[in-house]
């Protein structure tokens, strides 16, 4: 099993500006089940620590291996939300690792 997890950090946007776009950015990658079959688990978190260091938002998607995340990255709907993301100020960081 692989799993994938992005980080994500918000740019020079508000405070409210900031909790809309993780609202947003949530709902979509959470939608992303409905699409992609190879999703086995997908969890969201929202950052509750105010240290400067840390990430805003995470996604933590399970795979059943490395071609299946291969499959998610380039679906249609993944990249529709990877356009979103792109148009926004961000800071991301990505892992993924068999587990």
């Amino acid at each position: 099993m692989l799993k994938h997890i992005v980080m994500i950090r918000f740019i020079d946007y508000s405070e409210e500006e900031k909790s809309q776009l993780i609202l947003e950015v949530n709902s979509k990658l959470n939608n992303l089940r409905l699409w992609i079959s190879e999703i086995l688990r997908l969890e969201t978190g929202i950052n509750i620590s105010d240290r400067e260091v840390a990430f805003d938002f995470i996604l933590t998607i399970n795979f059943q291996d490395k071609n299946s995340l291969e499959i998610y990255l380039n679906h249609p709907e993944h990249l529709k939300v990877i356009y979103f993301l792109n148009s926004l100020k961000i800071e991301t960081a990505v892992v993924d690792y068999y587990i």
